[in-house]
């Protein structure tokens, strides 16, 4: 019991108190049973604001909220979680010693609201980054000058983009070989562009937030198209946004530079016309 205490000030967007609120469902807590939420889309962070409910999301799972009472007995109070998707679902919350049901599927349709909530000003939340990730697969290729070939393998950069808080990065690859092209990595980093003998070279890792299409392997004589997402930045003038592309048990090897002023120079999102 005790793990599930004080778990969702640290990630969990589920709030629980006795303000009044429109609420579409009755949940039955106990303090020997756990009671399972199944959301269509992972929970987000935020806290509690009652002690008489314990929650916790599954570990491997962000779309499973697992609920206790803390006491027996407690008031009647109400539970409010807020999902990735931008939804927000509320509840009605009872103490009782013998629930009916334990395992709730929540579907979309239940959530009070229509529009998405606000994640924090200029910020996108994650189920919009990657609606608009999957859009720009489709995108025309608005990027030159940035690409590396090596084994009848050809990489290049076709689209950068902004909206918001994210920076997308549209990446295609082309196999004209008549051999798989399997990619074990693809790295981003920030690293200086000349490194002084002796000196070791200054790099930073960058990770995506949200990444769609094939980014897995590339098929002999065939292409794919990868986009990328990322907290937006900017490149200092000694330094290069680098891209690395691995190949599983190959020599195949790429790597691209993106200098700022591709960067600063990113198509806003909202001026594409893109075929859905």
């Amino acid at each position: 019991m005790k793990r599930y205490i004080g778990m969702l000030c640290l990630c969990g967007l589920v709030m629980v108190g006795r303000a009044q609120t429109v609420t579409y469902a009755t949940l039955q807590l106990t303090t020997n049973k756990t009671t399972t939420l199944v959301f269509p889309a992972a929970v987000k962070p935020a806290d509690l604001g009652s002690k008489d409910i314990l929650a916790q999301k599954a570990p491997d799972n962000e779309n499973i909220l697992f609920l206790k009472a803390a006491t027996a007995g407690f008031r009647e109070t109400n539970l409010t979680v807020i999902t990735a998707d931008g939804k927000l679902y509320t509840f009605t919350v009872l103490y009782d010693s013998m629930p009916a049901k334990t395992v709730y599927n929540i579907a979309e349709p239940q959530a009070v609201n229509r529009n998405e909530v606000s994640f924090g000003s200029g910020r996108m939340n994650p189920a919009s980054a990657e609606r608009i990730s999957k859009r720009l697969l489709q995108a025309r290729r608005l990027v030159h000058g940035i690409a590396h070939d090596k084994g009848d393998i050809r990489a290049v950069v076709s689209g950068i983009y902004i909206k918001e808080n994210l920076l997308f990065l549209q990446l295609s690859l082309e196999n004209v070989s008549s051999i798989n092209y399997d990619i074990d990595f693809i790295r981003f980093s920030i690293q200086d562009k000349k490194i002084a003998k002796r000196t070791a070279a200054q790099q930073v890792e960058m990770k995506p937030v949200c990444t769609a299409g094939n980014n897995k392997r590339v098929r002999a004589n065939s292409s794919a198209v990868a986009v990328f997402a990322f907290e937006k930045f900017t490149i200092p003038d000694a330094k290069s946004f680098i891209i690395q592309i691995g190949e599983a048990g190959g020599g195949r090897h790429l790597q691209l530079r993106v200098k700022n002023r591709n960067i600063i120079h990113a198509v806003p999102v909202d001026e594409l016309r893109i075929r859905n």
